[in-house]
């Protein structure tokens, strides 16, 4: 491991920013059949002078909201205006003005491989199309190895989104109804009475080995970065998606995906205690996808390009920020070259004490007596106290 010395600008959560551009783009809204006959709505920002060039298809499941707006402002400047791309950004399937019927599984690869197919025949394809987006706009993403035409999507940036969405929603087994419901009643009210009376339909699991013994993530034929949060619901999914592409890709970009956790939530800022630099960490994943898909677009590889020796997982060291002697201090930016650094695990005992404190505190040494409290999640006032923790 080694570690980082990082200096960036701080950046609003989820990258949602507009960036000074040098390319003139316009825009216009198009349609796209698939294969039932039914009409997607999207945004077609297109360079005004560069005839041909790489597209960045985005999928979004929002309405026409103040959302769907930042998430177009973010699309048209860094990816159009900055760097000379087509952008596609799309209204999913049943979302307006999209035709069709919603559900939580159009998030699946059948409109996605009918419409890189349109992709494909349009005038300015210049043979590449990667994929980019936060939160449900990268579960979408993280769908792609299910497709027919996943070999054709030749980068990805999938944000702080999961790809176990049913290990999210029902962690142990159990339906995490407040947090599906709050996102859901997010402008997302019309569905809601399906995610209710259809949760396991509607969350069901992806099936991570093939029937054949063969791991699904063996379907990833392209180099990607992913973006996690310390914070974030969807932290641990995230990471076990990027340990997919990583290790069971294909061998082709095996080894070749990168990963940037940042210390934050979902799609926000995290924690009580301030993080110097720490929104840093979408200004550097950003940059890294930008110069994975200028590699893509030269039709090159990661391994023969100038990013090959680039570290492939950055991430942020929380820490209490005591700087006193012998503190704690944490907060800055490391980075390992191909995986994570080696671990020593580590037995912690619950301290005996007082009835007022015991089992509020942690001991690297077995206590000599056993420490008995009463457990009651009403008595919050008696629960150990925690920072953070993860949220949507």
């Amino acid at each position: 491991m080694r570690a980082t010395v990082l200096i960036a600008f701080a950046l609003a959560a989820c990258s949602f920013i507009s960036v000074q551009g040098i390319v003139p783009c316009s825009m216009r809204i198009v349609t796209t059949p698939m294969r039932d006959g039914v009409e997607l709505l999207s945004y077609l920002i297109e360079p005004s002078e560069i005839p041909r060039a790489t597209t960045v298809y985005i999928r979004s499941p929002y309405n026409y909201s103040a959302t769907h707006n930042a998430q177009l402002l973010w699309s048209r400047s860094q990816f159009c205006e900055k760097s000379g791309h087509v952008v596609v950004q799309q209204f999913m399937r049943g979302r307006s003005p999209s035709g069709g019927l919603w559900r939580l599984d159009s998030m699946g690869p059948d409109d996605m491989d009918d419409t890189v197919d349109w992709i494909t025949m349009q005038p300015w394809y210049n043979g590449v199309t990667v994929t980019a987006g936060a939160s449900a706009l990268a579960i979408a993403q993280l769908a792609a190895p299910k497709g027919q035409k996943s070999p054709l999507i030749k980068a990805q940036f999938p944000m702080l989104g999961s790809g176990q969405a049913h290990e999210t929603m029902f962690p142990g087994g159990a339906y995490m109804c407040a947090l599906s419901e709050v996102w859901l009643n997010t402008g997302e009210a019309e569905f809601i009475a399906n995610i209710t009376a259809q949760e396991r339909e509607l969350w069901r699991p992806v099936q991570m080995v093939l029937p054949d013994g063969v791991s699904y993530w063996s379907n990833v034929t392209q180099p990607s970065v992913h973006v996690a949060g310390w914070y974030d619901v969807f932290l641990t999914e995230s990471i076990n998606a990027f340990e997919g592409y990583q290790h069971e890709s294909h061998p082709s970009v095996r080894g070749n995906q990168f990963l940037v956790v940042v210390p934050t939530g979902h799609c926000t800022h995290g924690g009580q205690i301030p993080r110097p630099c720490g929104n840093a960490g979408f200004v550097i994943g950003q940059r890294l996808a930008d110069r994975m898909f200028q590699v893509v677009t030269d039709g090159n590889t990661i391994a023969g390009s100038d990013m090959a020796t680039e570290p492939r997982l950055i991430w942020y060291i929380m820490g209490s920020g005591d700087t006193t002697p012998g503190g704690d201090a944490g907060n800055f930016w490391a980075s390992a070259d191909t995986d994570w650094p080696a671990t020593e695990p580590k037995v912690l005992y619950l301290a005996v004490g007082d009835s007022n404190h015991a089992g509020r505190l942690l001991n690297v040494s077995a206590p000599s007596a056993a420490a008995e409290f009463i457990y009651d999640p009403r008595y919050w006032q008696n629960l150990s106290p925690t920072v953070g923790g993860n949220f949507f």
